[in-house]
């Protein structure tokens, strides 16, 4: 896993890295590798979060209101303008994870 130190973190960029060393094999059989990056996510800009915690007297943010697997989650799009938040959509939808009973995974 790396992120960015550019910045908030989460302003910037994370994600995974799978490193693979020349002429060393795995000590495990894997038949598919399947990374999950979990994370978490704020709906308030980077900015506004910045402002409000080096603010005297210290703001707290709150926690975050968003739980990610590989980058989805569920969000509560009622209160949003019409056609901005589509949950019918595949590349809105909760991200999945596809296994075969019998079969390692990595």
């Amino acid at each position: 896993m790396y992120h960015s130190h550019y910045g908030m973190q989460r302003g910037g960029l994370y994600g995974m890295i799978n490193v693979s060393v020349p002429g060393v094999t795995d000590p495990f059989n894997y038949d598919a590798d399947h990374g999950i990056i979990l994370s978490d996510w704020y709906h308030h800009s980077a900015c506004d979060q910045s402002t409000a915690l080096s603010s005297i007297p210290f703001q707290w943010i709150g926690e975050p209101q968003s739980l990610l697997i590989n980058g989805k989650g569920n969000y509560n799009c009622s209160g949003l303008t019409p056609g901005i938040c589509n949950s019918t959509n595949p590349q809105c939808s909760p991200s999945t994870l596809t296994v075969i009973p019998g079969k390692p995974i990595g």
